[in-house]
């Protein structure tokens, strides 16, 4: 049978085209969270746990400059994800973010979908593969935000 979360995560652009299987397992580590606007959803450099796929509301992904306030990468709205560094050792977050409006997301648990990814080289390749465009697109916007913030070398 499948669930609402299960139904939701197969229509998130980067978990679409997994099999059946691997979605229902990445659902049984999902819970529904709200956000009011301004609430955290990630801290930078605290541990990632999870990974959220937003369902209702936009989140801003954001940079906290030292000397500035907080500079926002990206905003992310429905059908998108937030949090990518769940993946990658320290398993750290890179970027905060905070719900800009009412929000609802689905957080999905890390641990068990690294241990799957361990166990089916497969499926783990695919993970990487999609969100890997994740973290490129991210790298990009933050070179693009940090530019437009200190100026453009001139060397």
């Amino acid at each position: 049978m499948t669930s609402d979360i299960e139904a939701f995560l197969a229509d998130v652009d980067i978990l679409a085209e997994l099999s059946p299987e691997h979605l229902h397992e990445i659902a049984k580590g999902a819970r529904e969270r709200t956000y009011d606007p301004n609430d955290s959803v990630l801290e930078m450099d605290q541990p990632a746990l999870a990974f959220h796929a937003i369902r209702s509301g936009m989140i801003a992904v954001e940079i906290n400059p030292a000397d500035r306030g907080p500079l926002i990468i990206e905003t992310l709205g429905p059908g998108e994800v937030v949090g990518v560094s769940w993946l990658l050792p320290p398993y750290r977050w890179a970027f905060a973010a905070r719900a800009i409006e009412p929000t609802t997301t689905v957080m999905v648990d890390a641990e068990p979908i690294r241990d799957l990814a361990d166990q089916d080289p497969a499926f783990g390749y695919q993970l990487y593969k999609r969100f890997s465009s994740i973290i490129h697109h991210r790298l990009v916007s933050a070179r693009i935000r940090a530019l437009d913030l200190y100026g453009r070398s001139t060397t």
